[in-house]
């Protein structure tokens, strides 16, 4: 009797087991939500204000989902998966697939010297030029600096760029750290040109877009327009606006390649898989890895790339530990993000969920069987409304202070002060209003890497910020000019009564 109530308890067990695994099994194997997804987009385009965005998901070495989200342009075109997307930095791995390609062809040697290519190539330090190695500029470990700007640019050409960091210093020691450098990568460009023997341009569309089967990818930006270019647009205090591209054939290398969201879904499946797309294999599995490792973010669940410029934001990214991804290369989710909007100015300020980093996390939870996380308390809306009411504030203080110059010329003119008071009381005005703005306008520039109409296309909200720099240098020139009037002026003679 007992020995029959173990065998029941057992089957029962067994059976609960196997049912159990079975749920599991079906939850982990169930169909895709796309319903959710398209839910997802639009909320965060909504949130984000986002006018247009074309979403790509690929597994293994299959298109997945593809799809285009609300405006290309401000006549209302709507969003394909054709919709041509300036992509950034991630035209950066186009460039370091193009460099990989004349290692795997014995043109170029990873730890060979630039210089052995380009003689010319040089810096202001001839000794740590001399060091810098094709390695070292795919790393971001050459040294160079993040930008460099120079007056009255003649040729737009990339090997135009390379010449004039001639005039550029190194920030670091070349292979001694990781800084990121657009202008590393221009050399790399012009690199490609000298080892291929083909414009920077003619050899990404016949080595990568032609037989990656990339039709609406475009290295020209008249052609882009051509084929539908879609609008770029900044934010100014939250609202989107449209802005021209400041498109430069020096920067094809390091950011401003052009390609739609399904192009783009077929060169990440190249990336995933090894093996290339639809039989085409433009790079062998190692190279393809060597790239991925030496200038993709790597976290512990994906490998990524994102791109921005002034008006357009790229995403590439590929989910899954390494391990599962090299063992289960069909099994491994990819997702491409574009939108044609740039940063805001206070996205540096803002918690990674309330960027757009976002929409591809929020995409890869959907994929895992996952809720996507609820956004920050901080999300950029009220991080904009912050700044509404410290507008506020900062006028009412700026009247505050004009109101606070007028006072004290009256009171010198009434209690006849001392010169000494005078400067006491309106020197810490002076250096705030002046002095703080004037070095900020001047500093910028440097500590960001960016010239300020650079910046200003970039980040239309910065207009705002110039304003009010204005407003207090206009202020601080009032307050040294109503002090210049008093220094100068001679104080009256007092008056004596006449004896009666």
């Amino acid at each position: 009797m007992r020995k029959r109530m173990r065998i029941q308890v057992l089957a029962t067990v067994l059976i609960t087991i196997c049912i159990t695994l079975q749920i599991i099994g079906s939850q982990k194997n169930s169909p895709i939500d796309f319903t959710k997804i398209d839910d997802y987009i639009q909320h965060e385009m909504k949130e984000g204000r986002i006018p247009g965005l074309a979403l790509g998901i690929v597994k293994g070495d299959e298109i997945i989902y593809q799809k285009g989200y609300g405006i290309a342009d401000h006549d209302g075109t709507p969003v394909t998966v054709n919709t041509p997307f300036i992509i950034g930095s991630v035209s950066k791995t186009f460039t370091a697939l193009g460099i990989m390609q004349l290692v795997e062809k014995d043109k170029i040697e990873l730890d060979a010297p630039v210089q052995r290519y380009i003689p010319w190539f040089t810096l202001q330090n001839p000794d740590y030029s001399a060091k810098v190695t094709v390695r070292d500029l795919l790393m971001h470990k050459s040294g160079l600096p993040r930008e460099h700007y120079t007056a009255g640019r003649s040729v737009d050409s990339i090997k135009q760029r390379v010449r004039e960091l001639h005039s550029a210093d190194f920030w670091n020691t070349p292979g001694a750290q990781s800084l990121y450098s657009n202008v590393g990568y221009a050399v790399l460009g012009h690199l490609i040109e000298v080892a291929s023997g083909q414009s920077y341009q003619t050899y990404i569309q016949d080595r990568i877009f032609s037989p990656l089967e990339m039709h609406h990818s475009y290295t020209s930006l008249q052609v882009a327009k051509d084929h539908g270019l879609a609008q770029g647009y900044g934010y100014m205090m939250g609202i989107p606006i449209p802005i021209a591209p400041n498109y430069l054939v020096r920067s094809l290398p390091s950011g401003y390649l052009i390609s739609s969201v399904q192009d783009m879904n077929q060169y990440l499946i190249s990336q995933i898989n090894g093996v290339g797309y639809n039989g085409t294999q433009v790079l062998s599995p190692n190279g393809i890895l060597q790239v991925q490792n030496y200038m993709w973010h790597s976290t512990p669940n994906s490998i990524e790339h994102g791109g921005a410029t002034e008006s357009f934001r790229a995403y590439m990214g590929i989910v899954g530990s390494k391990s599962k991804r090299l063992a289960n290369p069909k099994d491994t989710w990819g997702i491409v993000v574009l939108h044609n909007c740039s940063e805001s100015i206070l996205t540096p300020f803002a918690p990674r969920d309330a960027k757009i980093v976002r929409i591809p996390e929020g995409i890869a939870r959907i994929l895992e069987q996952r809720t996507p996380q609820p956004p920050s308390k901080t999300s950029m809306r009220s991080l904009y409304q912050l700044i509404y009411g410290g507008t506020a504030i900062i006028i009412l203080f700026l009247i505050y202070l004009t109101a606070g110059v007028v006072s004290i010329q009256k009171k010198y003119e009434q209690k006849r002060r001392s010169k000494k008071q005078l400067l006491i009381r309106l020197i810490p005005n002076i250096l705030l209003n002046l002095v703080l703005p004037i070095g900020i306008f001047i500093l910028a520039p440097n500590k960001m890497g960016q010239s300020w109409k650079m910046m200003l296309t970039i980040i239309p909200d910065l207009y705002f910020v110039c304003s009010f720099l204005m407003i207090l240098i206009l202020l601080g020139i009032s307050e040294l000019l109503i002090v210049f009037f008093i220094l100068k002026r001679k104080p009256s003679s007092p008056s004596h009564p006449t004896a009666g």
